[in-house]
C-alpha cells in the first residue's frame, strides 16, 4: 500500500469539496459557494485539528523505521580479577585483566539479516611471558534467520497495523470532512432559503400595502365600508411581523454558516436570489441512482471500518508471530593481532593464527504463553466486534440512502405540483384585485388571494430548498461518489 501524506488528503478534501456545487447551484452561484469551500477547509478548526492527527499518525508510522537505525556502541575501561553477572543486561563485553577500548555498529538489513561490525583496542597485564602486551581486535557476526525471522515478521505486522492506524485517521479525516461540507450545503441553502422567503415576505407587504391604500381610497369614495380598510391594515401588519420573523431566521443560519467556516464575523452572501427557485426548477430533470457498493466505498465511516479491521488483523499476525519459533544461523569471522612494545603491530604473539572465527545454529522457543495468549484472544474478541460494527454500518448507509432517495424524489414531486398552484394562485390574486378595483368584489376576497398567492410562494421556496437539501443529503449518503 503506498505511503499517503498529508497533502494527498487535502488534495482528496479539494475534490471531496467540489461535487456538490456542479449539480446544486447555478455558475455565479457556484463561486460564492466554492469560495465558502476554500474558506472552511483553510479556517474551519475541526478539520485543523483531524489535518494535525492525521500527521501524527503518519509520523507514528515512520518512527518504526528505526528498526533499521544502526545502533553505535563505545566501552572502554579497566578490568582485573573480574567478575562478571550471569546473563546481566548491564555488564560490557570488556575481557578480563586489561585496559581496553571498543567500539561497534550493529544493524538488521533488509530482506533480513543482522549485522555487528566491531573493533578493540587493549592493553593485557599479567600475560604468560609478558609484562604488558597490546592487542588489536577485528570483528564481523552475521545472524541469518533459516525460518521466518521474527525480528522482521514482528517489525512487518507494526508496520501493517502502523498504516492501517494512518488510514483510520484519513478515514476519520474524510468523515470529518463530509459531515463538514454537508453542514455548510445544509446552512448555505438554509440561507437562501430564509433570504428568498424574506423577498416573497417584502413582496407580499408591498402588495398588502397597495390594496391598503386602495381599500382607504375607495372608502372616502363610499364604494366599499370603513371596516375593510381595517382588515387590510390587519393584514399589512401581519405581514410585517413575517418579514421580521423571516429576518431573524436568515441571520441566525448566517451566524451558523460564520462558525463552520472560522470567521468571527459575519458573512455576506452575494449570489442571486432571485434564481433560487429557478435553480431547484432545473435540478427536476437530475437523476441519480447510487449503489450500495458505491456508498460503501466512497463513506468515510465505511473506510474507517475496513481500515480498522485491517488493524486488528495485522496485530492478530503479530500475535501469533510471537509464540513461534526462531532458528537462525549465526557466522563471526575476527582477526587478532598483539605488540609488545606498541598498540599498532601486527605480530601473532601469543598464538600463530591472525584469523578465527565461529559458526553456529541458534535455536529460540518461548516457554511461557501467558502473555500472548491473552492478547490473542483479546484481538480475536476486538475482530468480532469489528465485523459487527461494519455490519452496523452497511444497515446505516442502506437506510440513509433508501430514506434520502425517497425524499429527494418526493421533494421533485411537490415541486412540480407548487409549480402548477403558483400558476392558479397568481390569476386569482390578479382577478379578485381588478374585481376589487372595479367594485365588484369585497377587499376579504382580495386578501385571501393575496394571502394565498404568499402562501404557496413560500411553500414552493421551502419546497425548493427541501428539494436541494434532499439532493445535498443524498449525494452525502452516497459518499459524494460519481455515478
Amino acid at each position: 500500500m503506498r505511503n499517503l501524506t498529508v497533502r494527498d488528503v487535502l488534495a482528496f478534501s479539494v475534490i471531496l469539496f467540489s461535487f456538490f456545487s456542479e449539480c446544486c447551484f447555478s455558475v455565479e452561484t457556484e463561486n460564492e459557494f466554492n469560495r465558502f469551500l476554500s474558506m472552511m477547509q483553510a479556517k474551519n478548526p475541526q478539520l485543523s485539528a483531524a489535518r494535525y492527527r492525521v500527521e501524527q499518525a503518519l509520523s507514528r508510522h515512520e518512527e518504526l523505521f528505526e528498526f533499521y537505525d544502526p545502533e553505535f556502541n563505545v566501552a572502554a575501561g579497566y578490568t582485573e580479577n573480574d567478575r562478571y553477572v550471569p546473563q546481566s543486561s548491564f555488564s560490557s563485553s570488556l575481557e578480563d585483566n586489561r585496559i581496553s577500548a571498543q567500539a561497534g555498529v550493529e544493524a538488521a538489513l533488509v530482506p533480513g539479516a543482522y549485522v555487528s561490525a566491531g573493533i578493540e583496542q587493549a592493553r593485557l597485564f599479567e600475560e604468560s611471558g609478558y609484562d604488558h602486551l597490546f592487542q588489536n581486535l577485528f570483528g564481523v557476526r552475521v545472524r541469518i534467520p533459516l525460518l521466518r525471522d521474527k525480528g522482521f515478521a514482528i517489525q512487518n505486522y507494526k508496520m501493517r497495523a502502523a498504516m492501517a492506524e494512518y488510514n483510520m485517521s484519513v478515514s476519520a479525516f474524510l468523515i470529518l470532512s463530509q459531515q463538514l461540507r454537508n453542514q455548510l450545503e445544509q446552512v448555505y441553502l438554509s440561507c437562501y432559503e430564509y433570504l428568498s422567503i424574506v423577498q416573497v415576505v417584502t413582496k407580499s407587504e408591498e402588495r398588502f400595502k397597495i390594496i391598503a391604500e386602495e381599500a382607504k381610497e375607495l372608502a372616502d369614495l363610499k364604494t366599499v365600508p370603513d371596516y375593510e380598510v381595517l382588515d387590510t391594515v390587519r393584514e399589512l401588519q401581519i405581514s410585517r411581523e413575517d418579514l421580521q420573523v423571516a429576518k431573524n431566521a436568515y441571520e441566525v443560519q448566517i451566524i451558523k454558516l460564520s462558525e463552520l467556516l472560522g470567521e468571527e464575523k459575519i458573512i455576506e452572501l452575494k449570489g442571486d436570489v432571485d434564481s433560487f427557485v429557478e435553480k431547484a426548477q432545473k435540478n427536476l430533470k437530475i437523476e441519480y441512482h447510487f449503489t450500495m457498493a458505491q456508498a460503501l466505498q466512497a463513506r468515510g465511516i465505511s473506510l474507517y471500518q475496513k481500515n480498522r479491521l485491517e488493524r486488528a488483523r495485522a496485530n492478530h499476525e503479530k500475535a501469533l508471530e510471537e509464540m513461534r519459533d526462531d532458528l537462525s544461523l549465526e557466522v563471526g569471522l575476527n582477526s587478532r593481532f598483539e605488540n609488545e612494545n606498541h598498540p599498532y603491530g601486527i605480530h601473532r604473539d601469543l598464538d600463530d593464527n591472525y584469523f578465527g572465527g565461529d559458526i553456529a545454529i541458534v535455536w529460540h522457543r518461548p516457554l511461557g504463553y501467558c502473555g500472548e495468549k491473552s492478547r490473542l484472544a483479546q484481538i480475536e474478541s476486538l475482530l468480532s466486534e469489528i465485523k459487527a460494527d461494519m455490519n452496523t454500518v452497511k444497515l446505516q448507509i442502506f437506510r440513509e440512502l433508501k430514506q434520502e432517495e425517497l425524499n429527494y424524489n418526493s421533494a421533485k414531486e411537490r415541486m412540480v405540483l407548487l409549480l402548477r398552484g403558483v400558476e392558479a394562485a397568481k390569476k386569482t390574486m390578479e382577478a379578485e384585485q381588478e374585481r376589487f378595483r372595479l367594485g365588484d368584489g369585497s377587499s376579504n376576497s382580495v386578501l385571501d388571494a393575496q394571502k394565498n398567492m404568499t402562501i404557496i410562494l413560500r411553500r414552493l421556496t421551502v419546497a425548493a430548498a427541501d428539494l436541494l437539501r434532499s439532493q445535498s443529503n443524498y449525494c452525502y449518503s452516497a459518499g459524494y461518489c460519481k455515478e
